[in-house]
């Protein structure tokens, strides 16, 4: 089906109203092309046998049905029903619908029962279809910085920390070597571990102190005391 056929009285390409219209379709069409060029090479390349060389690969118009007729009906068969998975990119991709609007947009009697304010609304959905597969592929980028930034901030803050520790101790070794009076920080002494052995009637009783020396025993007769 085209779309606007016979919904609107048919203007002059002498008409001021026209021009001003192309005007608007081409710098449309010249924003499209900019984010065309800002496509994600992931994208599949297009061939000449997909949907969008076949529809817009040819500049034939139908003689009975008129210009705008061949663009929507190009239109309609790509994207009526895929929309934006039909693009593609390479040779047979979506420049090649660029080109198509951009050649049609002067032919004669294009401008036909309202037909241009019909085509600009075309290239703007091909803007919306386009600003769909560029927005996630920025937006996963910009994550991606932000992750190295911030594993290279923790970096940076634990290299600190060290730093700071160092600093410390050196300061330490510096008092000690200059001040003859330096006196090191006081040190509990460690608490000593008792072990009770029982050995026939004999009691042992296992003094030591955590220091990885070797415990010192101390044998105590065992009796009967009144």
């Amino acid at each position: 089906m085209a779309w606007g056929l016979g919904l609107a009285p048919m203007a002059s390409s002498a008409d001021p109203g026209v021009e001003v219209q192309r005007q608007q379709i081409s710098l449309a069409l010249a924003e499209a092309l900019k984010l065309i060029e800002k496509l994600p090479q992931s994208l599949p390349l297009g061939t000449a046998e997909g949907s969008i060389a076949e529809n817009f690969g040819s500049f034939n118009i139908d003689d009975e049905e008129g210009p705008f007729f061949t663009v929507n009906h190009a239109w309609e068969r790509t994207f009526q029903t895929t929309g934006e998975a039909a693009i593609t990119q390479g040779q047979y991709g979506i420049k090649l619908v660029h080109d198509f609007l951009l050649h049609f947009l002067h032919i004669p009697g294009i401008e036909a029962h309202g037909s241009l304010n019909l085509m600009l609304g075309q290239v703007h959905q091909l803007t919306t279809m386009l600003q769909k597969l560029i927005v996630p592929v920025a937006t996963k980028a910009k994550n991606t910085g932000s992750s190295n930034l911030k594993i290279k901030l923790t970096k940076n803050a634990n290299k600190g920390t060290s730093s700071n520790k160092q600093a410390a101790q050196q300061g330490e070794q510096d008092d000690a070597v200059g001040d003859p009076n330096y006196e090191p920080p006081r040190q509990d002494p460690p608490s000593p571990t008792i072990t009770n052995f029982e050995d026939g009637n004999h009691g042992e009783a296992c003094f030591g102190y955590q220091t990885g020396k070797k415990p010192v025993r101390q044998t105590q007769e065992k009796g009967n005391y009144g």
